[in-house]
């Protein structure tokens, strides 16, 4: 990709800060990037390139004259993302929760990034008394969230070590009142024991014992409650039908116009 002019670069950089303001500017700052990527023929996937490159010229960047000099360098924009902002506004977009649900699951998010570093990782449980209440809908946005996600509609333990095996992904599952985790023993000890740094499951397997490790994110939806085990070690997000009055944009996570394309993996890396 050929970056655009620095004073266009500019630009997007000031309009992609906005984007963890007040939902008035967060709107027309989505809008004005839209129409200023289309015109220069870029996408959102080039955005990660754009403002990549404006960290990499702030790092090339000479240290501050001392005092009483006058620096001869230009200013810089002073451009930063909110990440926790950017991942709340997305979820409000999407899926109808209250505001401290919404701060609970972006947590939850950039927890997946930086969880290797903590000794736990709560679960999230995202449980409806009915169908219909947007779980689904949340674990698929989740998908295009979270760090090396695994997004399943029904899972085995034997799945579990798979994914799991030589590396640290979230695991985001879904009709987890499906699973039988009250009489499944094995996958319910898969889920407990995830929670805690160190959290292992012993095999048998050719002709040797092997540790199989589970320490690992995990988001299960389910319509009613799930075993307390699991309930203890959760945030629970308790989902309702979005009211008549609730207005929500369609989640697609295959258009080509997704923010999520260029949105919170991108920012954390940066």
């Amino acid at each position: 990709m050929t970056l655009p002019p620095p004073s266009v670069c500019r630009r997007i950089r000031k309009l992609h800060a906005m984007l963890g303001a007040s939902d008035k500017e967060r709107d027309l700052a989505f809008k004005k990037l839209a129409e200023i990527l289309k015109e220069h023929r870029l996408s959102w996937n080039d955005l990660p390139e754009i403002l990549t490159e404006q960290q990499t010229s702030s790092a090339a960047a000479p240290p501050p004259p001392p005092a009483g000099e006058t620096s001869t360098s230009a200013p810089t924009d002073g451009s930063e993302v909110n990440v926790l902002d950017l991942v709340e506004r997305l979820i409000e977009l999407h899926i109808a929760l209250t505001p401290e649900q919404r701060l609970a699951v972006a947590l939850w998010v950039l927890h997946t990034y930086v969880f290797g570093r903590f000794q736990i990782t709560p679960r999230l449980a995202l449980l409806s008394p009915v169908r219909g209440c947007g779980k689904t809908t949340l674990l698929a946005l989740l998908e295009q969230l979270t760090a090396d996600p695994y997004r399943s509609d029904h899972v085995t333990a034997a799945a579990i070590y798979h994914e799991l095996a030589g590396r640290e992904r979230s695991l985001l599952i879904d009709e987890g009142d499906n699973l039988g985790l009250h009489r499944d023993n094995v996958v319910r000890a898969i889920f407990n024991a995830g929670h805690r740094r160190g959290g292992a499951i012993s095999r048998f397997v050719s002709g040797r014992s092997r540790k199989f490790p589970v320490f690992s994110p995990l988001a299960i939806a389910a319509i009613g409650a799930l075993p307390l085990p699991i309930m203890h070690r959760a945030i629970i997000i308790q989902m309702q039908r979005r009211p008549r009055d609730v207005p929500l944009q369609q989640f697609n996570p295959h258009s080509p116009d997704n923010v999520l394309s260029f949105g919170v993996t991108c920012a954390i890396q940066i």
